[in-house]
């Protein structure tokens, strides 16, 4: 890996300061023969290939790397990864450990945190959370106010939404949706043409 280090502004507004010790980067760097640079608000890498606008912020120590692309206001913070042909718009927050991959969406204000996943076709929307390990991934969508978090898993055309908590080691594929007060948890695993609403708990 080559480095190379000056120095830029990376302050995000309303923050109380700068990113490391009042101090910003201009950096460079070759990693898999792509070249990375410093974005100008946080300080965190972007690939050449990328695209981070400059009302984003990339935090000092994120990354968007392949052909991924973060929009409007949004967050991409501490270790979180944004890559392949994700994107990550409006006043979304991607952060922790978090990774966006493949051709993932998450916009809106949703939030994407800790060691949380979404990839392939998956979409997080709204004010979702999706957070602890949770996988979101095939086409699944989590929307509205809903939850997706433990060691759960939506994928396939499964949807959640409402105010809907799906956590534990839940399972969700095929045409599964969630919607309402539903909670999902436990090591229940739901496939097919299945709808549960209202405030339903299945445990």
């Amino acid at each position: 890996m080559e480095l190379t280090v000056n120095k830029v502004a990376a302050r995000w507004p309303g923050d109380t300061g700068v990113t490391v010790n009042d101090a910003s980067w201009d950096a460079t760097m070759i990693m898999d023969d792509v070249a990375y640079h410093r974005h100008p608000n946080g300080g965190g890498w972007v690939a050449e290939t990328a695209y981070a606008s400059p009302t984003a912020f990339i935090g000092i120590t994120a990354i968007v790397c392949g052909s991924a692309c973060v929009f409007g206001n949004a967050r991409i913070l501490d270790n979180a990864v944004v890559s392949g042909r994700a994107e990550v718009s409006g006043n979304a927050k991607v952060y922790g450990s978090a990774d966006v991959c493949d051709n993932a969406k998450v916009y809106g204000n949703a939030e994407v945190f800790e060691s949380a996943k979404v990839l392939d076709n998956a979409e997080v929307s709204g004010y979702a959370k999706v957070y602890g390990k949770a996988r979101i991934s095939g086409n699944a969508r989590v929307f509205h106010r809903a939850k997706v978090f433990g060691t759960a898993h939506v994928h396939d055309h499964a949807d959640v939404s409402g105010w809907a908590k799906v956590y534990g080691n839940a399972k969700l594929s095929d045409r599964v949706k969630v919607s309402g007060g539903a909670r999902i948890f436990k090591d229940i695993e739901f496939s097919g043409h299945i709808h549960i609403s209202d405030n339903e708990v299945v445990e």
